[in-house]
């Protein structure tokens, strides 16, 4: 219980689910919304409103599409935002496809209005193909015709039963990636459907009070609705409904959300209505702040109080305070102590300077990384060195300690600088504001001060690059298995190419590549195969290459040079050994069985085959590839001791990382991640927005390292984020 126990809400978990790289649900903080106003087929107008929408605050952004070029133009303005963006669709199924194509990254529909079952079901494969989610719009104003005449008008009933309707269609085509909402004009009917809904699903919920109305009335019937249902928990993200600028909206929104606690950015101003004890113009003063701090996105409470009746009390619980004081003699405070008096034409100029000053220091110290953790090696370093010079350690802890030791003595001399860093900072600028110091020595200390800066801007590096978490499979072998995908016999090709690129970079790295099983098509791609690399650090080399590879051609068996889209599915596993897995033979079930398909004289006329069930995972491995059983059931073995090492991997990684967002992705093998677009000559990679247009070279293994190179540096990056 926090120590303002009446300020706390106990929000409802609900699903997570993700809306690009915007998680929505869970214990996630409530995401704001908005949508565009502008033509959507006007790409450069669409994109600024976008731009401007995003710098407000908004979170995710919606786009009407209503037609067919609307949906074409998301593939140029999903370019050039950094938000994703929701394609609101109506009626029409094909535009719900275009846009998943096309880059939304969440689809507004009503499933009962795009029609029969086949048209939902291929609309929620485009979803599935594109990783994009879903919102199940249900508004009062367009209900279906039968729960209208049931019930005889829109009420909380109505809405909830549409509701559940719709997310029964969307459950039957095993889709979960979906929030809802029940929007409507009436600010009570809106919370009584939103209550019930929430009793009964755990889907997140969209907020809305649609057609609210121009800026105040909407702002107002909104802070109600929003306010109710929020302070009883409900609620995951929210659209301030306004019939003015986009912009608003996010104001609005961000306002209602802060107010509430429920979010922290920008400057919370506290200000008085002002009255006849003012001691200077606080209603000016505030607008003039509000607009020439709206920049500001780190959070800092600010109170602007007009006289000393309630002034110093609301200083008192903010990092800056304006009290108003007789004859020009306004007071300063800071963190809330008095700090100087300053004159009514002052205030602006100085307010705007300490809450950019501190916004600054703030960001900085979010940078930094923790002293504690240095102190820490130190401690640690310090503590080895006496328990190896002790001559107590028996020889397996000697050698372990030893490495441990050893890899310590590479930073210890940085860690004790940085530490130090702060007093010598100190001492230096003591020496460069003294008055009495002499110029010459005031010179010294300037240039010495530079100089550990420095130093210690390059400590501070090497030291986040020690304490980043060591992967302890980057130095394994990796087993690596590809197979076709949605496509048909083109997505064989595909796989087909794809292990050809695979089987370049290993012949060029020197690697040594060894198929442990294949199965081809009738196109003679390959349906599956799946292979051991052996070498250098391969797994460290191979792991970013898990996932969903798109390719883009057109295909031999194409007359008439239409382009079609096929797919792949590559899992990159470390190889593991018998000491990281033990296996037990209790927990195998072994069938044997005859191999299939084409073979030599004995490979398919005998039960060679084995399929090998883990019990305790439910991990099936079959393998067939062999003429000797034996041999099937080693290569089978080694696959699943791989497939159990990396799953418990996984999970040790999820529960450490459970709060951190990743671009790079998990290496799982549903995350699309990259297309090979053909007609263009270009490779993208989806998670880093790399784009090489040098197909040929890297289907040849040629510029494999640049890509390799780029995921590698962005994954480093993320991980000194969260170390600070």
């Amino acid at each position: 219980m926090s120590i303002r126990p009446f300020r706390d809400i106990s929000r409802k978990i609900t699903k997570e689910i993700n809306v690009g790289e915007v998680k929505v649900g869970g214990k996630n903080p409530i995401s704001v919304q908005s949508m565009t106003n502008t033509d959507t087929k006007d790409v450069k107008k669409t994109v600024n409103q976008i731009n401007q929408i995003s710098e407000a605050g908004a979170d995710i952004v919606r786009v009407s599409c209503p037609d067919e070029d609307s949906t074409a133009a998301l593939k140029e303005i999903v370019r050039h935002v950094s938000i994703p963006i929701v394609a609101d669709i109506h009626f029409h199924y094909k535009r719900a496809m275009e846009a998943a194509d096309n880059g939304a990254k969440c689809l507004r529909i009503n499933p009962g209005n795009i029609g029969d079952v086949k048209k939902i079901k291929e609309v929620i494969n485009a979803a599935k193909y594109n990783n994009c989610s879903i919102r199940i719009g249900v508004n009062a104003g367009s209900l279906e015709r039968d729960i209208l005449e049931k019930y005889k008008e829109p009420c909380p009933e109505a809405l909830v039963e549409s509701a559940l309707r719709n997310i029964d269609i969307i459950e039957n085509e095993d889709f979960f990636n979906f929030k809802v909402s029940v929007k409507s004009s009436d600010v009570f009917l809106s919370i009584a459907a939103y209550k019930q809904l929430s009793s009964k699903t755990n889907y997140p919920l969209h907020l809305g009070i649609t057609e609210a109305g121009s800026f105040l009335p909407g702002s107002i019937k909104s802070s109600i609705g929003f306010g109710t249902l929020l302070l009883d928990g409900i609620g995951d993200t929210i659209r301030v409904s306004l019939s003015d600028d986009p912009v608003e909206e996010v104001k609005v929104g961000n306002e209602i959300l802060k107010s509430l606690n429920l979010k922290n950015r920008g400057v919370k101003i506290i200000s008085c209505p002002s009255c006849a004890r003012q001691a200077f113009p606080v209603i000016d003063t505030v607008k003039i702040l509000e607009d020439r701090l709206s920049h500001i996105k780190t959070p800092i409470t600010l109170s602007i109080i007009g006289c000393v009746v309630n002034g110093p009390g609301e200083a008192a619980q903010t990092d800056i305070g304006i009290t108003g004081g007789g004859k020009g003699t306004n007071m300063l405070y800071l963190n809330g102590v008095e700090t100087e008096k300053l004159t009514s034409e002052s205030i602006i100029a100085k307010v705007v300077k300490l809450v950019e000053k501190k916004a600054e220091e703030i960001e900085k110290k979010k940078l930094m990384l923790p002293s504690i953790k240095v102190k820490n090696l130190i401690s640690k370093h310090s503590k080895l060195e006496k328990e190896l010079s002790s001559g107590e350690i028996d020889k397996k802890n000697f050698a372990e300690k030893s490495k441990e030791y050893s890899e310590l003595n590479e930073i210890i001399k940085e860690a004790k600088e940085y530490i130090e860093f702060e007093k010598n900072k100190d001492e230096l600028e003591k020496i460069i504001n003294d008055e009495k110091s002499e110029n010459d020595i005031k010179d010294l200390a300037k240039l010495e001060l530079e100089n550990i800066i420095e130093n210690n801007n390059n400590n501070e590096n090497k030291i986040k690059l020690f304490l980043l978490p060591k992967d302890e499979a980057d130095t394994k072998n990796a087993i690596i298995e590809i197979r076709a995908g949605t496509g048909g016999l083109e997505a064989s090709l595909f796989a087909s190419d794809l292990f050809k690129m695979y089987e370049k970079v290993s012949h060029k790295k020197k690697w040594l590549m060894e198929i442990i099983n294949i199965s081809k098509s009738d196109a003679g791609g390959l349906k599956e195969v799946i292979a051991t690399i052996k070498g250098k650090n391969i797994y460290s080399s191979l792991k970013y290459e898990s996932g969903v590879h798109r390719v883009q051609r057109v295909p031999d068996t194409e007359t008439q040079g239409r382009v079609h889209t096929s797919a792949a599915t590559v899992a990159v596993l470390p190889e593991a050994e018998e000491v990281d897995v033990k296996i037990e033979d209790k927990d195998l079930r072994i069938d044997v069985f005859r191999s299939s398909g084409p073979g030599g004289q004995s490979v398919n006329t005998t039960d060679s085959a084995v399929r090998i069930t883990h019990l305790p995972t439910g991990i099936v491995v079959s393998q067939q590839d062999e003429k000797s059983q034996i041999r099937n059931k080693e290569k089978g073995l080694k696959i699943l001791r791989s497939r159990i090492y990396e799953q418990e991997r996984q999970k040790r990684d999820a529960e450490r990382s459970q709060d951190r967002k990743s671009k790079i992705g998990t290496g799982d093998r549903s995350e699309r991640i990259r297309t090979y677009n053909f007609p263009q000559g270009r490779v993208t990679d989806h998670r880093i927005n790399l784009t090489l247009h040098k197909l040929e070279e890297f289907m040849q293994g040629e510029i494999f390292d640049e890509m390799i190179e780029n995921l590698s540096i962005q994954a480093q990056q993320e991980k000194l984020s969260n170390l600070t």
